[in-house]
């Protein structure tokens, strides 16, 4: 957020130097995050004043017509396939409630490939069916309630870029301004199995721990951990054919 609202700024001050603009920045996360530990990690020297916004995104968080700027970085995944363009269609609505008319909104979004071979390469979703195998070992083993097992499905979807477009150019409230598909920015991160194991359960250790109870997580994650370093694909980091999907959204004037 420093690196936009500092370019924002400089871009103002351009165009009207006797003006100094004022920025407050909102940050939306679940009721249960730690805002506290969010805030002691800004910069000191930061250009704008932070403010926490809990709740669900779906939904209004902020005053009508309050935004001039909208920032949502891979959080648009967190649906399931049955619901997606309901509540991607609710976030658009939500936000155009929001923000003044003429501002601006970027998203980027993990998204699928239209085509890959999941034989001799991976996204996303492979790591997702990697954790599901891993949890039907350890309910074949009894390590896992079967009965858990199958009331469990992770809250995820990974659209591909044109079902996200036909969505988007579905909603009244904005034009697309620009969209873009770009590989995953992380693709050449080198990362051992134990690491790639940790990342996701950074990710998915408080979902999976609410579900089945903490007892399990540290030897699920251990099998994880073996899965991946016995799986080839992953030995290549060109095999990754996760993509991001960058939109810059306007709202409408005349809406």
């Amino acid at each position: 957020m420093q690196t936009i609202t500092r370019a924002i700024k400089q871009k103002l001050e351009a165009s009207s130097p006797s003006s100094a603009p004022e920025f407050y920045v909102f940050f939306n996360d679940v009721v249960a995050n730690d805002f506290n530990t969010l805030f002691g990690s800004l910069p000191h020297e930061r250009v704008y004043n932070a403010v926490g916004v809990p709740g669900d995104f779906h939904g209004r968080l902020l005053p009508r017509s309050s935004l001039h700027f909208a920032h949502s970085s891979w959080s648009l995944h967190w649906l399931t396939e049955d619901q997606f363009s309901r509540e991607l269609g609710s976030f658009l609505e939500a936000r155009a409630v929001e923000m003044a008319p003429g501002g601006l909104m970027a998203i980027s979004n993990l998204a699928m490939p239209e085509s890959w071979n999941p034989e001799t390469e991976y996204t996303m979703l492979t790591y997702v069916n990697m954790l599901e195998s891993c949890l039907m070992d350890m309910a074949r083993k009894g390590t896992v309630s079967a009965a858990k097992l199958d009331t469990f499905n992770f809250p995820m979807y990974f659209a591909t870029a044109r079902q996200m477009k036909a969505v988007l150019k579905n909603n009244q409230s904005f034009t697309i301004e620009r969209m873009e598909i770009l590989s995953n920015p992380g693709k050449h991160t080198v990362l051992d199995a134990v690491s790639r194991a940790a990342a996701t359960r950074a990710v998915h250790g408080e979902l999976l721990t609410d579900h089945f109870g903490s007892k399990i997580i540290d030897e699920l994650f251990e099998l994880y951990a073996k899965k991946l370093a016995a799986t080839p694909v992953f030995n290549n980091t060109d095999n990754d054919k996760t993509i991001v999907v960058l939109v810059v959204l306007k709202r409408k004037t005349d809406y």
